[in-house]
């Protein structure tokens, strides 16, 4: 919601007046797309990528076994890892800005 309300007044003034709402229609299709790219990336490569989440044969989250040594590499090792796709995300919004900024 924060991204749509702060680019809607971009979209529209980037044209003629008179198509400035077929131009936000277009540009908020693509917002399912991205909810769903998006929940597509957590599943498959985050949530598969967390140590916390590794289970023994028996089905039991290995985690709780662990030391406070061993969780706190794991903890920091999972947060790495949910952090990444958020630093990807910041790149490209700063890279959208620049061009914008230089155009």
């Amino acid at each position: 919601a924060f991204l749509e309300t702060t680019a809607n007044p971009y979209i529209i003034s980037m044209g003629d007046e008179a198509t400035s709402t077929r131009r936000l229609n277009f540009a908020q299709s693509f917002n399912p797309m991205g909810s769903l790219l998006g929940m597509t990336v957590a599943s498959n490569y985050v949530l598969t990528s967390l140590d916390s989440e590794k289970r023994d044969a028996a089905g039991n989250l290995i985690f709780h076994s662990l030391g406070e040594a061993e969780k706190a590499v794991i903890r920091t090792h999972d947060l790495e890892i949910i952090r990444n796709p958020y630093v990807i995300i910041g790149g490209v919004v700063l890279l959208v800005f620049v061009i914008i900024a230089l155009t």
